[in-house]
């Protein structure tokens, strides 16, 4: 086994210059890579620790190679040539057909051999470094999604906005309306439901740490504010003794939703290879709505005192006990996509 060494440039390399701290170092490293050895071999290429010599902490970078066969087909190649080299230096000379040029053609030949080993040498170490900063990096970071802001405007109206409106909120709402309907209505029914052709902006993602349940789970920072053209009517039927029996219609003109959205996924082996997604949010999100009753044009109600206090705290306990996590809406893709079902099944846990 043999082992290139790459000490961090943040050491000085003055360290060098006391035969102390220099041979303190060599011992220490034998003796770490002597126990980690087969860690080392195993768990891959490229490892990183720190010593501490004399006062000095220093980062070191292991890049083992094996020279057994099969191990590392580059090194093995790289001795093949040599091989071949002096074999044919050998029978040259065997023949009496030796020439000095020969000499030279054969270092050239070595050479060039050499630098191409270096070079692949190099990007694999590059690769193992940048491949092991990726997996610490992807648990702990958030990143843009400009291009899936992008691809998401392009698909919306085509038709993503039917998905998500027609699809999965209409199934849902009346559950909602039924659980959280004020005392004064007897029924409430969606009759319509456009969410506009503005998409949701999303502002930020990363990976979570997956668990036993899904495959991968994604967190999402969510900004979705409905453009002048959303419109929404939900038709409330009072109760007899209020008013009586009446039914009033209630547009929606405008909603603002924003909060981190927790996404869980879990794959299946065949069509359509995501059998279920999980969705909900991390944290109660800011929520609101523009309501108008009877025309599209008027006071927006929400914007009252009493009746704004007491809509958002029926939004809040109504998120809390249904979208917030832990609790969460499950989503069946399967079912959505087999055409004899023709609906999507909608869970809530």
């Amino acid at each position: 086994m043999m082992y290139y060494i790459s000490i961090s440039n943040s050491v000085s390399p003055s360290f060098l210059e006391y035969p102390g701290v220099f041979t303190s170092f060599i011992g220490a490293f034998h003796q770490t890579v002597s126990i980690l050895g087969e860690w080392i071999w195993i768990n891959g290429i490229v490892q990183t620790f720190y010593l501490c010599c004399e006062g000095w902490w220093i980062q070191v970078k292991i890049l083992s190679l094996s020279l057994s066969l099969g191990m590392d087909i580059t090194e093995v190649t790289i001795l093949h040539h040599v091989g071949i080299v002096l074999m044919v230096m050998w029978l040259l000379s065997a023949v009496n057909y030796f020439h000095p040029f020969a000499y030279f053609v054969a270092l050239i030949y070595l050479y060039l051999v050499h630098e191409l080993y270096v070079t692949r040498l190099r990007k694999k170490v590059q690769f193992e470094e940048r491949k092991q900063a990726n997996q610490r990096r992807v648990l702990s970071d958030s990143e843009t999604v400009r291009w899936l802001n992008h691809a998401v405007e392009n698909i919306w109206p085509i038709c993503m906005e039917n998905i998500a409106s027609q699809n999965i909120l209409l199934p849902i709402i009346p559950w909602f309306l039924e659980k959280y309907k004020p005392w004064t209505a007897k029924e409430a029914v969606v009759q319509h439901l456009y969410l506009g052709r503005n998409p949701p902006l999303f502002n930020e993602i990363r990976v979570l740490r997956q668990n036993d349940d899904d495959h991968l789970v994604l967190e999402l920072g969510m900004n979705f504010l409905t453009a002048d053209d959303m419109s929404a009517i939900l038709a409330v039927k009072l109760r007899k003794r209020l008013g009586f029996g009446m039914t009033a219609k209630l547009h929606i003109t405008g909603m603002h939703v924003e909060g981190k959205v927790l996404v869980g996924v879990k794959f299946l082996r065949t069509w359509p290879f995501i059998g279920r997604l999980r969705v909900c949010f991390v944290e109660p999100p800011y929520f609101q709505m523009t309501v108008k009753p009877i025309f599209t044009h008027g006071l927006d109600v929400t914007e009252l005192p009493g009746i704004a206090g007491w809509l958002d705290k029926l939004l809040s306990i109504a998120f809390e006990q249904t979208l917030v996590e832990p609790n969460m809406l499950v989503v069946d893709v399967e079912k959505f996509v087999t055409p004899q079902e023709g609906n999507i099944c909608l869970l809530f846990f």
